[in-house]
This record gives C-alpha cells, structure tokens and sequence, in this order.
C-alpha cells in the first residue's frame, strides 16, 4: 500500500466514525458524481447493531436524469450471499434491491461497510445539479403487510430498527473535477488536508469543500471526494 492511500484510508476512517455513532444501526446511501452520458455509482453503506442476514431497499432516482439502474455486491456480502434487484416498469425511477445471506451462507458482520453499489446511466442531455437518491415511500399491500423503504433483519427473521439515511448525486458541467479544492487539476494529499479541515465546520471555510453543492461537508462530500482520488 503505498503513503498516499494509506493516508486517504486513516482520513476516511476517523471522519466515518464522527458521522456514525457506534452501535446505531443505519443504512447510508452514498453520492458520485458524473458527467452527462457517463455512468453514476452509489454505494450503500450499512452499519448494524448486531450481524444481519438481509438488507432491502426501495429506492426512487430522477428517470428524466439517470437510466438504467443495476446492482453489484460490495465487500461485507460474504460467499453465498445473494443479491437481488427489480427495477418496476409501471413506476420509473424506482429500484429495489435485497441482498440477504440464506441459511448455509455466512452473516453480513456488523461492521460499517458497503454491502451493494448502485449504478445509474446519466443521460447525455441531463442538465448539471445535484439530484436525491431517495427511499421510496413505504406501501400497505394489506392489513398485515406493508412494503417498507428499507429493512435490515437478524439470522432469526427480525427486523432491526435502523436509521435510514438518503443519499445525493451530482451531475458535473463539463470539464469540472470535484474535490480539486486547490485547483491545481487533481485530487491528492493537500486536497485531502483541506478537507478535513472543512469537516462539518459551519461556516465553511472553504466553499469548494461543498463538493455536492448542498451548503456543508459532510459524508456525501467525503464519497465524492474519494471517487476522485488520484493515489
């Protein structure tokens, strides 16, 4: 490993733990940013309480802006996980993904970590700006059932209370690098000082710190910062 991503991994580790306390169970959807007609990737973080055995979620995107959602596994889905997706036709711009580990597979360790990465196509004509990545609303299907926006359970089959938190992408006008908070055309070790020094800070001391444009710096900013990083 060399000095300059070891760097990156201690930062990113000390500013996840002032973002997510320990023992709370939560679901993170993180942000990216792209050009028009390039390709978005989202990961979703969970952090639980305790090792789970199934994570779902619901999620709605912009359909006049992204296409095409898709799915791949992250590191905490062990061997034997599955990973399952659905995209409904009758509802653009809904996605819902399950991943869940069955009965001969290992548990998801509760840990923080990235248990799937969302794709979406930006289309070539999307106009620049900041788009949610947002859990849909939750569904009654019946007296007794009721589709939620997101879920986390245990081996035994029990839903973990969790704080689900919503997530923002960034379509970039063209020729734009984020996270080049310096301007010196890349994203490296002074970069990443300044950074951490606008880490939640309130003001800003740096504007360009506010990578997703959402007025502070904050984890969406960190994700976008590390898509970026040149080691």
């Amino acid at each position: 490993m060399n000095k300059s991503f070891s760097i990156l991994t201690t930062a990113i580790s000390i500013l996840l733990l002032t973002a997510i306390g320990h023992g709370a169970s939560v679901t993170l959807i993180g942000g990216d940013s792209a050009r028009p007609g390039e390709r978005i990737e989202i990961p979703v973080e969970i952090s639980a309480a305790t090792d789970i055995a199934g994570v779902n979620l619901r999620l709605d995107f912009d359909p006049s802006v992204f296409s095409s959602p898709a799915v791949s596994p992250g590191s905490l889905l062990a061997s034997g996980c599955l990973l399952d997706s659905y995209a409904p036709p009758e509802t653009p711009g809904r996605f819902n993904v399950a991943a869940y580990a069955p009965a001969d597979a290992l548990s998801l360790d509760a840990i923080p970590g990235i248990v799937f990465t969302i794709r979406l196509q930006v289309y070539p004509d999307a106009e620049p700006g900041n788009y949610d990545i947002a859990y849909a609303e939750p569904i009654s299907v019946s007296p007794s059932l009721v589709l939620t926006s997101s879920g986390l359970s245990d081996r035994l089959g029990n839903s973990l209370d969790h704080d689900p938190n919503p997530g923002q992408v960034t379509v970039l006008p063209p020729g734009e690098i984020p996270g080049d908070l310096d301007s010196d055309g890349s994203v490296n070790d002074m970069d990443l000082f300044l950074f951490i020094e606008n880490w939640y800070a309130t003001p800003l001391p740096l504007a360009t710190a506010d990578i997703d444009g959402d007025t502070d710096c904050d984890h969406n900013d960190l994700l976008l910062f590390m898509n970026q990083w040149h080691d």
